[in-house]
């Protein structure tokens, strides 16, 4: 019990409380609502939307997080689900804002904006970066909590296994188009759903930090999952290499997953 309750009060001050941002949420669905109405009157350029349609997206995820990441959590409050979801919101406002840096960079190049608006893009993105860092350590807090207070209410009959933070299984070196179909369709027929991909490919969000993610495929799923456990050994069998994160490792994943394929190459250069 001592263990637990030191993870409890680690959690209540892992991060300080922010303000709600609830009236700006609101603010902006009004003021969406309307502009959708002077869209249609034909008073306003439809492309005027998207800027706001992003906004409205990351102040309703900046909700998501103001009532996980920001805030303090009683036992009692805790659930399986909290831990992906704050996890999810950070890593959707990075993409996002990622997307805007890589827009920036087009407009810049033809001369439509000043550098400035660059510098303050890059250095938004990496606020987020930090966030969604903060929100993967929190998430294995939490993790750490649920699993101590299932430990405590369960009997101590299950033997010891030795725990990896991740495994890394090189077989024959090359994750082929084949084997991706291969792995995709067998999926599906075992589950009855498609794969839950997080990155397939190089993304916007591995371009801006630098990661060569080509031919690689990151799968949103906990290795020890029965769905994670039925694609490793999927991959073993095949040859297939992967590396099966179970936390955030500095550097390597930022949440767990599945990544299919060779390790990915670090870019020489970062525009």
């Amino acid at each position: 019990m001592r263990f637990l309750t030191f993870l409890l009060c680690a959690a209540a001050v892992f991060l300080p409380a922010q303000s709600p941002g609830a009236s700006q949420t609101d603010a902006l669905r009004r003021q969406l609502e309307r502009s959708r109405e002077l869209v249609s009157a034909g008073a306003l350029a439809p492309s005027k939307l998207k800027d706001l349609e992003e906004a409205l997206l990351d102040a309703e995820d900046q909700g998501v997080l103001q009532d996980t990441l920001y805030r303090s959590l009683t036992l009692e409050e805790l659930n399986e689900g909290q831990s992906e979801s704050m996890v999810n919101a950070a890593r959707r406002r990075l993409d996002r804002q990622a997307d805007r840096l890589g827009r920036l960079k087009d407009l810049a190049a033809a001369g439509a904006v000043a550098s400035n608006q660059i510098a303050e893009a890059a250095q938004e993105l990496a606020s987020r970066q930090e966030t969604l860092d903060q929100a993967v350590r929190r998430a294995g807090l939490f993790e750490q909590l649920l699993a101590a207070a299932r430990v405590e209410t369960e009997p101590d009959t299950a033997p010891a296994v030795e725990w990896k933070p991740y495994e890394r299984f090189e077989g024959r070196g090359v994750f082929t188009p084949g084997d991706w179909r291969r792995l995709s369709g067998a999926f599906q027929q075992e589950f009855g759903r498609a794969l839950p991909v997080s990155a397939n490919g190089s993304t916007a969000v591995h371009r801006a930090l630098g990661y060569d993610h080509r031919g690689r495929v990151d799968l949103a799923l906990a290795p020890d999952d029965p769905e994670g456990v039925w694609v490793r050994r999927w991959l073993t069998q095949k040859g297939v290499p992967f590396f099966a994160f179970r936390v955030a490792i500095r550097g390597s994943a930022t949440a767990p997953h599945i990544h299919v394929g060779p390790p990915s190459l670090r870019n020489k250069a970062v525009d």
